[in-house]
């Protein structure tokens, strides 16, 4: 992911990556701090949708549409490449600033119907030592954690905005906000936006 995010920041394609931290693996004796269950529970909604052969770490998402081992270059690359190719079919902007303690993120979508709109804050970069598990004793570089996640539904042309706790460990870093709208009825990702919040002083 983290190669992913830093090949469209040097090229500039519109490539907004997202981790998502699952929270099944955390009975192994490690619990990944950045974990969710709301990611789990994501993740499995995808897996139905698209009729994956179940979930699995670590797995790549590609505009809702496609999904692949997350490990596997080559196809991740492929995959990028054909979303590039697929016209979009909403458009999405967004502005976001800090205030108090939060994130407040305006938003403008343009679509041909009721879509549900995602906005995600993530830490922009960080890192996480493994104490167990397969991973033990390595340390792991982050792009794009998911450490908030907001949904609404919106009608077809709307704009608005909403304001998204971000406090705690990493609060002060600078931040990636992703706004997405998504098919309420295929999870499919019909048009994306996305800014960087600069680091707190």
């Amino acid at each position: 992911m983290a190669r992913i995010a830093e090949e469209a920041e040097k090229t500039g394609q519109r490539v907004f990556t997202l981790e998502l931290h699952v929270d099944y693996w955390n009975q192994l004796g490690w619990v990944d701090p950045f974990s969710d269950p709301k990611h789990s529970a994501r993740q499995g909604a995808y897996a139905t949708q698209l009729e994956a052969r179940g979930i699995y770490t670590p797995q790549l998402l590609v505009n809702g549409r496609e999904e692949l081992v997350g490990s596997n270059i080559s196809g991740s690359r492929a995959a990028i490449a054909r979303a590039l190719q697929t016209p979009t079919s909403a458009s999405v902007s967004v502005a976001a600033q800090r205030r108090d303690g939060a994130i407040d993120v305006a938003y403008r979508v343009g679509a041909p119907r009721a879509v549900e709109l995602n906005v995600a804050l993530a830490e922009d970069s960080t890192q996480t030592h493994v104490s167990r598990g397969e991973n033990a004793d390595r340390l792991l570089r982050h792009r794009h954690v998911v450490r908030a996640f907001r949904s609404v539904r919106v009608a077809g042309d709307t704009t608005g905005s909403l304001s998204v706790p971000w406090q705690g460990k990493g609060a002060s870093a600078r931040v990636f906000v992703v706004a997405y709208a998504s098919d309420p009825a295929t999870l499919a990702v019909m048009g994306a936006d996305a800014r960087f919040v600069p680091a707190a002083h």
